[in-house]
C-alpha cells in the first residue's frame, strides 16, 4: 500500500473533496484538452454537450483565446 493519501483515494472521494471547494476547478491536459471539472452541475452540462476531451480553445469564443486564428 502506498504511503501517499492521494494514491489511496477513489474517484468518488476525490470528486467529493474537490466539490467542496468554493471555486470551479477545471483540468486541461498537456494537449489542451478539457479533462475534468469539479462542480456536478457543470460536469453534467459538459458531458451532455460532449465538451470533455475537446480542445479548450474550442470551448470559448474566439476573442477569449488570442492564439486562435479566428480571434478578433
Amino acid at each position: 500500500m502506498s504511503g501517499r493519501m492521494i494514491d489511496r483515494l477513489t474517484k468518488d472521494q476525490l470528486d467529493a473533496m474537490l466539490n467542496t471547494l468554493p471555486i470551479e476547478f477545471i483540468f486541461v491536459d498537456g494537449s489542451d484538452r478539457l479533462q475534468y471539472c469539479n462542480k456536478p452541475e457543470r460536469q453534467q452540462r459538459m458531458q451532455e454537450g460532449k465538451i470533455l476531451g475537446r480542445d479548450v480553445r474550442s470551448c470559448h469564443r474566439p476573442r477569449a483565446c488570442p492564439d486562435r486564428a479566428d480571434a478578433r
